[in-house]
This record gives C-alpha cells, structure tokens and sequence, in this order.
C-alpha cells in the first residue's frame, strides 16, 4: 500500500489512519486503524506551501492513501456537519485534488477514475450540545439518521451507498473525484472491509 505516495511525499508526513484521525481539541481518535497514511494537511501547510512561495497554505484533507490501485482521501470531522463545516470540507475536496494532481502528476481523467474522497463524521447528539443548533440545522444534518434507518432494513446495500447526498458533497462525484462520501464514524470500518482496504 502507498507505494507511489511513498516516494513523492517525505516520510515525515506519513502516519497511521488512527493518528491522522485525532481531534486534538477533544483529545478523542475517530479511528483505530494502524496502517499508513499520509498527513496530507500538515504536508500543505508545512511544506507545499513553502515549496511554491505562496502566501497562505491550502487546506488539505487529514488523511491520504492508496490501496488496489485507488486513492482514498479522507477528512474527519468531530462534529456537527453545520454548513459552516461542510463549506471548509468543500475547501479541502478542491485544495487536496491540486496537491495530488501536482505531486503525482495526476491528470483529472484519472483523478475521477480512481480518486474517492470520504468524509467521517460524529454525529453530535450531545444533549448539552443541543441548544447550540437550530431546529432548522438539526433537521438538514439527516446523515447519521438516514445511515440508521438504511441499515435497518438494507440486505446488500453497501455503507458508501446509504447516503445519496453526503450533505451536497456529492456534488463533486465525477467531476473531481471518482467517488465521494459520508460516512459515520462507526460505520467507516465496514466501508474499509467494503473497500477491500481491511479485513473483517
């Protein structure tokens, strides 16, 4: 796994899929996966940004890596999926698509060939969290809930397909990425057994 990404990206930047998932703020990893991954945020900001001599760094996503010839870029979010949230994971779709295509010297056929992008998220049903977001915002953030319900009554039904629209993010499907989603994070292990990426 991540042989090309190896031998671009310095070794510095690699870490395993539970580090990169850490909300220091909370002190809480969202996974527990110990394979490889690239930190593909600290490369933009503490590199990338310095080797073109831009002003200000791109905002890339927490996690990058390859397996069965297909990138997987992945963004956590430890929290309420507001539009404020979704408007900087929109950001960093855009910014992590440029390094990757840069660095990898990946044209945008085969980004949307062979690129997904996946967001894993918590859902905050935090009762003490609850006033802080209008019934209107609770309402729109159906997520979680709509993967509950699928998986109530799927048969076959693969994790990746549950959520239609991964909160407007599918937007992007096919005309960036190959593929993109929203996943729960306690469903994300069952999306890498899905994938191929894991075993069960």
């Amino acid at each position: 796994m991540n042989e090309r990404i190896v031998k671009v990206f310095p070794q510095k930047y690699f870490c395993t899929l539970k580090e990169s998932s850490l909300d220091a703020h909370n002190h809480i990893y969202m996974v527990d996966n110990d394979f490889e991954v690239l930190k593909l945020d600290d490369y933009n900001s503490k590199n990338y940004q310095q080797e073109l001599g831009c002003a200000m760094a791109l905002k890339g996503a927490d996690a990058c890596f390859e397996s069965h010839d297909k990138l997987y870029i992945i963004e956590f979010k430890n929290t309420y999926m507001s539009d404020k949230v979704i408007y900087e994971v929109m950001e960093k779709m855009y910014a992590s698509c440029i390094v990757i295509m840069d660095k990898l010297t990946i044209d945008l056929n085969r980004l949307r060939q062979n690129v997904s992008f996946v967001t894993v998220y918590n859902y905050e049903d935090n009762p003490k969290n609850e006033n802080l977001y209008s019934e209107i915002n609770q309402i729109n953030n159906k997520g979680y809930d709509k993967i509950k319900m699928a998986v109530a009554r799927r048969s076959n039904r693969l994790v990746k397909e549950m959520d239609t629209s991964a909160f407007g993010l599918k937007k992007l499907e096919k005309y960036i990425y190959h593929e993109v989603n929203a996943i729960p994070a306690n469903f994300f292990q069952q999306y890498l057994i899905e994938e191929g990426i894991q075993q069960s």
